[in-house]
């Protein structure tokens, strides 16, 4: 049997690692996270910074790990480009979502007008809110209701505000609207 050169060997070896890394192999991901973390890093840190940085980061990997069609979409070739490429729109996409990222409240705010009407008006959404929170609104989500649609913050002061991170924060923020939409279109009357 005629011996293989070393390119034959290196093409057999990129093989098996294409397989693994399609077919999602704990060791072939575990490798991939560590060889390639600066990649991603440095991709997504030309358009985001602090805890957005991180968490696209880490949702870079997170889905190369649990969405085989993302993986089966690496044909083979240089695996940092494509990372790089997939990190920045990642990071893109996040940071378009961010500046869309408007706090919903619920209580007017004050212009100093003190007509009959606002008065009146701001009364009956006080009163709606406490019927949201007794009625619907559990209460381990009660701090993110506050800080996010009755006070107004950013998701990143009311996440500092609270004291979680702000990805669970805006999941959170993402069932309390759910629950509001459900209140004010079919529950909210006496």
């Amino acid at each position: 049997m005629a011996p293989t050169s070393e390119a034959a060997v290196d093409l057999v070896e990129a093989d098996v690692w294409l397989v693994g890394f399609r077919e999602g192999r704990r060791e072939v991901m575990e490798d991939c996270y560590r060889e390639h973390f600066g990649t991603v890093d440095a991709a997504v840190s030309r358009v985001l910074h602090g805890a957005d940085r991180e968490t696209v980061v880490q949702d870079v990997f997170a889905r190369l790990m649990s969405d085989s069609q993302l993986r089966l979409a690496f044909k083979g070739g240089h695996l940092r480009a494509w990372l790089g490429t997939l990190s920045r729109n990642l990071a893109i996409d996040f940071a378009r979502h961010r500046r869309f990222e408007q706090p919903d409240g619920l209580m007017p705010a004050g212009d100093g007008v003190h007509s009959p009407h606002v008065i009146e008006h701001q009364a009956e959404v006080r009163m709606l809110v406490e019927r949201f929170r007794k009625e619907r609104l559990p209460p381990r989500w009660a701090p993110v209701f506050e800080a996010r649609f009755v006070r107004q913050m950013d998701q990143v002061t009311a996440a500092r505000h609270v004291g979680i991170s702000r990805t669970t924060l805006a999941y959170q923020e993402y069932r309390i609207r759910g629950l509001l939409r459900s209140f004010a279109l079919r529950g909210s009357r006496p």
